[in-house]
């Protein structure tokens, strides 16, 4: 666009209004005077006056509104945004006399502080605009894209640019106006020839009844907004939580060394693993037969929730922290056909909807809707009973997520309205509502959003900011104070699920446990890790320390490709400690969790273990914990395990166990004991290392034999030693309030 570009602001600065508040002030009492001598002469002329008055509100009313200042004005109805929220602004196009122009929209970018143009969702770089006819504007909304810059200094201007013909509003240069005249006369001179030639008399009004120059300038406006993030939670780095999600168990559990208990076995494997935390299932909305019916008074299984009080104290009492979550989306039974047949049973939810592409048709899922009214009421009241409930340390959120992966279309009326929707058909308004859901699910559903990746990011961004505004509004309404986590799901940092680690933040999230299981080969899961460092398509990585993230994978030989080399035991230590160190940018992971240890105690779920016990999977979890917390330097030791690859069945192995003191204080008494695995026969039981200096390291010799093959596990076996030191005052770094254990493990061949 070429012409002159006029730059409109309307500022107040807080200097302009203290002067202007002592300028009325002091003219208060001279007000007063005013109006009395002013009353006093209306008595004395009140018919001349009155007629005056008359008169000017005549001339007004045939005069009409006044006329406005600039062509163009831009609006933004507040200044500070979150990172999941939609700005919406304003922008009046009009002409000299103030009639709205309709014909064609202004152009509206969003610019960052250095004047580079910021892209928002859907790769959308100018952003399109509808006109409101009842308002005479045109109304934008610009989506804070994902990964955009956050803080108090992130200021972004919305910078909306339209053409319009300075001669209409007498701001035409000199120059310009000289060109306009010539070109007119020019104009008329050929009307005038072209009417005598064909015998015609000359045109009135030649001069301006050709064209008028339009677009010779260009009118600019702005207006500023800033989005600021929450800050991070402080929390202690090096957190490793276990996590329990079947319901409270009533029966028998098998304790780490091999004996029978109650639910506090649960409890056994926590310390077993060297975890500081237990977070267990508190709230779920299940109900399998009319016995079990629930009502929106009830919506809980009160079995569970009974249980965390004593839980929680049992847990302090052994050191440890506890947390309750809630199945916050998700009811049970869920499957399709057990659904339908149990939602009788089930508070009358408003249920998230799929879409069968067949039977053009939606179809209900077992997950409530994110626009169900009551489900956030009643998260809220689980999240105020959890502060109230002394011994709760933690609160959560499983589930938190429109439902299914593919679904939750019933959000299409929402999403069409408020986003600048890539695509939108423009007979949209003749839609009628399946014929929305069918036009979204025909291009996101399944692998159909390959080909529709712009569309896809919205959708999913417009997901996660309507979730974010329930949490928003479910955090506000329990006043929570403990920190909340919330499990989500990994792929694309949980984007294409709904979900997004930073809008949950500034929602009033502390803790994201990223869920880290679901790839279907090793090369997979290496690609997601990436993905969380380096970023995908629309935006960077994901920065360590806007949030605190836990990286945890689970207890299931399925999820791990039921692996035996490596074993599956070995790539669960390994997923998870490389997730520590490499899914975020910029530092380790603030902690890590293994879920969920009733598969490793619970003998009814012992398939999920493969052909590994559930002690093997402990330690390999235990190791890695170990490993995170090595990462931040919260204990007093290093340590490391090395053997051989192969060996012979029936031969001594010599495995060496390296300790070193990261602190500058002393140790004393550190305890060696070499752990019963299978098919590993321990020639050396227990070591002791009497005392280790500052920053010393020393090497202990290990001696197992491998009693024989198993082809089952490819042969493939674990040498895992448990390494403890007393109690005491290590520095500021060592966290006290942790495990004194650190739990090393390797795997070795029968040759």
């Amino acid at each position: 666009m070429k012409g002159t570009s006029i730059r409109i602001r309307a500022t107040d600065f807080p200097t302009h209004r203290r002067r202007r508040r002592r300028d009325q002030n002091s003219t208060c009492c001279c007000l007063a005077l005013i109006i009395i001598c002013a009353l006093i002469a209306l008595l004395a002329a009140r018919k001349p006056i009155f007629g005056a008055i008359r008169h000017l509100l005549h001339k007004q009313t045939v005069q009409g509104p006044p006329r406005p200042e600039f062509p163009l004005s831009l609006s933004v109805p507040q200044h500070d945004w979150c990172r999941y929220d939609i700005v919406p602004f304003e922008v009046a196009l009009v002409a000299a006399d103030g009639r709205p122009i309709t014909g064609a929209a202004p152009e509206v970018v969003v610019l960052d502080a250095g004047g580079d143009i910021v892209e928002t969702v859907g790769r959308l770089a100018s952003v399109p605009l509808r006109f409101d006819a009842g308002k005479g504007v045109w109304r934008g909304s610009w989506p804070v894209p994902f990964g955009a810059k956050a803080g108090t200094d992130a200021v972004y201007t919305l910078e909306a640019r339209a053409e319009f013909a300075p001669q209409e509003w007498g701001w035409e240069p000199p120059e310009q106006q000289r060109k306009r005249e010539k070109e007119d006369a020019a104009r008329r001179r050929e009307r005038e020839q072209e009417a005598k030639a064909k015998g015609e008399p000359p045109p009135k009004g030649a001069a301006s009844s050709g064209p008028q120059p339009e677009g010779e300038a260009v009118c600019t406006a702005t207006a500023s907004f800033r989005i600021l993030r929450r800050e991070r939670a402080e929390l202690p780095p090096g957190t490793c939580v276990v996590t329990w999600e079947p319901d409270f168990p009533d029966g028998q559990l098998t304790r780490p060394d091999g004996t029978k208990g109650d639910w506090k076995a649960m409890l056994d494997w926590a310390q077993f693993m060297g975890a500081d935390t237990l977070w267990f299932r508190g709230a779920v909305t299940e109900t399998y037969s009319e016995r079990g019916r629930l009502t929106m008074q009830n919506p809980w299984n009160q079995h569970n929730l009974e249980k965390i009080p004593e839980m929680a104290q049992e847990a302090h009492r052994r050191g440890l922290k506890f947390g309750a979550w809630a199945a916050a989306m998700e009811t049970y039974p869920n499957r399709p056909g057990e659904h339908a047949a149990a939602r009788r049973w089930k508070p009358g939810y408003r249920w998230t909807q799929d879409f069968s592409r067949s039977q053009r048709v939606p179809t209900e899922e077992a997950a409530i809707s994110l626009l169900d009214q009551n489900r956030p009421q009643h998260l809220a009241q689980f999240l105020a009973q959890m502060q109230a409930t002394e011994g709760v340390d933690h609160v959560g959120f499983d589930y938190i997520r429109s439902g299914a992966d593919w679904g939750s279309y019933e959000l299409v009326e929402g999403f069409a309205k408020e986003m600048p929707v890539v695509g939108l058909p423009g007979e949209w308004g003749q839609f009628g509502p399946n014929d929305r859901m069918g036009w979204l699910c025909d291009r996101v559903d399944g692998g159909k959003w390959a080909s529709n990746v712009e569309l896809y990011h919205q959708w999913n961004w417009y997901r996660a900011h309507v979730l974010c505004r329930n949490l928003k509004r479910i955090l506000d309404e329990s006043k929570l104070q403990k920190p909340l986590w919330t499990f989500t799901l990994s792929w694309w940092h949980g984007e294409q699920h709904g979900q997004d680690p930073r809008m949950f933040a500034d929602a009033g999230v502390s803790i994201d446990a990223v869920m880290l299981y679901e790839c279907d080969t090793v090369a997979q899961y290496d690609s997601l890790v990436e993905q969380w460092r380096e970023g995908i398509s629309e935006e960077g990585g994901i920065p360590a320390g806007h949030i605190n993230i836990m990286g945890g994978d689970q207890v299931s030989f399925r999820s791990h490709q039921k692996l035996t080399n490596p074993a599956a035991p070995e790539e669960l230590y390994r997923r998870i400690t490389t997730a520590a160190s490499q899914l975020t940018q910029g530092g380790p992971l603030w902690g890590a969790f293994v879920h969920d240890i009733s598969r490793i105690c619970a003998p009814t779920l012992a398939t999920n273990r493969g052909p590994y016990s559930g002690r093997e999977w402990a330690l390999a979890g235990a190791a890695a914990f170990s490993t995170v917390r090595a990462n931040w330097g919260v204990q007093p030791v290093k340590c490391e395990l090395k053997a051989p690859k192969a060996a012979p069945v029936g031969s001594t192995i010599t495995c060496e166990l390296t300790i070193e003191n990261t602190t500058d204080a002393k140790l004393k008494g550190l305890a060696i004991t070499v752990m019963d695995t299978a098919q590993i026969n321990r020639i050396t039981q227990t070591q002791q290392v009497a005392e280790l200096g500052p920053k010393q390291k020393v090497t202990v010799p290990i001696q197992v034999q491998i009693t024989g093959g198993d082809a089952s596990r490819a042969s493939r076996f674990m040498v895992a030693a448990q390494i403890r030191w007393p109690a005491g005052d290590y520095g500021k770094q060592v966290r006290p309030d942790l495990p004194c254990l650190y739990t090393v493990m390797t795997y070795l061949n029968a040759a």
